[in-house]
């Protein structure tokens, strides 16, 4: 194709501050546009076969791991399925035990508030998690555990665990309840709030099972090997959906570079993106011809890279309450996404910097490699 003299072969060099605004609107336009690509994309993706096996297979791993959640009981879980977590069961805990202390005690019905206890459940070895987990299921599932797991179960070390610190709280024999006179002091403390003894007690009985309940869960987690192999398996799910999430971020974000930074510059002529379009500062070559297409697809390559931060901000855009699985996942195994976003602002920074070499072109380093000079049309407009 033969050379035409650009237009703008006499337009002055166009300023800094005006450059950094076009390659503001620039970005903020990719991003835009990525971000609408994206949805329309996922949309797309979300109803394949692929993707709903994917999703699949993320539900049934994760069914396995409540599954051993709840047959070691460890956790309890509401209605919909969502567990109670630590903090909630060690007051379930306490008041079933106040309860079920106050009963064995041999309290009066008086003494026992109906208000209090109703819909409540007694403690006992059959709805006591740590009970279950150390006296049933750790001693029936022991060799599913790994070694420095193996020990410690039964009821001796259930007991030993569950009364330390609090020996003269708990009775001696027999299922761990509390005396009666220990029950009493926490039965006043959900009665009357400023009843400070109780209350202490109360208190630190609660941290102490929590703590207890914790550890218990981190056990299991760690050293039962059949929930490390359903975890594992639901992580290998997980990442497959976030590598498909991410492609499609990156696929979306090649195609708006494509549009943006390739596509446009030809329609549009004299190498103007849509922002320069608008701002009226289009590019010339550096021997003053138009821009051809190799000039454009140096840069629209170069951009490509400089501009990696844009896909990573349309996926966090997308899937902000997961955006912690997101900056996480690796990418070709050894580059998490939240260095690419670090990485990737430091090229833009530089490549903005690179304008303040005493060249006088003031050539971002994408339209150094690519042969471009950005000028300042409306300079020649107003001359017409």
């Amino acid at each position: 194709m033969a050379k035409k003299t650009s237009l703008y072969i006499d337009a002055p060099i166009l300023k800094r501050g005006k450059k950094l605004q076009t390659l503001l609107l620039d970005f903020a336009l990719l991003v835009i546009l990525n971000v609408i690509l994206l949805f329309g994309i996922d949309s797309i993706v979300s109803v394949s076969g692929g993707q709903k096996g994917v999703a699949a297979e993320i539900a049934n791993n994760e069914s396995s791991l409540k599954a051993i959640i709840k047959e070691s009981h460890l956790d309890e879980f509401d209605a919909n399925g969502n567990a109670k977590g630590p903090e909630d069961n060690a007051k379930t805990y306490i008041l079933r035990l106040t309860y079920g202390s106050l009963i064995e005690g041999g309290a009066s019905e008086g003494d026992i508030s109906e208000k209090l206890y109703a819909g409540v459940d007694p403690i006992s070895s059959q709805n006591e998690l740590c009970y279950h987990y150390y006296c049933s299921f750790k001693a029936e599932k022991n060799q599913g555990f790994l070694d420095g797991y193996a020990s410690n179960y039964g009821q001796d070390h259930y007991r030993s665990i569950l009364t330390k610190g609090f020996e003269d709280d708990y009775a001696k024999e027999g299922f761990p309840y509390l005396t009666l006179e220990s029950a009493k002091k926490v039965d006043e403390s959900y009665r009357n709030a400023k009843y400070s003894e109780g209350l202490t007690l109360r208190n630190a009985l609660q941290s102490h099972y929590q703590a207890i309940l914790e550890d218990a869960i981190k056990e299991l987690k760690q050293g039962y090997s059949p929930y490390i192999e359903a975890r594992k398996a639901y992580e290998e799910s997980y990442m497959a959906l976030w590598m498909i999430k991410i492609a499609e971020g990156f696929g979306a974000y090649a195609l708006s570079s494509l549009i943006l930074f390739f596509l446009l510059p030809i329609i549009l002529k004299n190498g103007s993106t849509a922002s320069s379009k608008i701002l009226k500062t289009p590019y010339r070559r550096n021997d003053g011809y138009e821009p051809n297409i190799l000039n454009n697809l140096l840069r629209f390559l170069l951009l490509g890279v400089e501009y990696l931060l844009a896909p990573v901000l349309s996926l966090l855009f997308i899937y902000g309450a997961n955006a912690k699985e997101l900056l996480s996942v690796n990418l070709f195994g050894f580059a998490p996404v939240f260095t690419l976003m670090i990485y990737s602002f430091v090229l833009m920074l530089l490549s903005y910097l690179f304008t303040f070499l005493p060249n006088k072109k003031r050539q971002t380093l994408s339209e150094f490699c690519s042969g471009l000079i950005q000028v300042d049309g409306r300079e020649m407009e107003r001359g017409d």
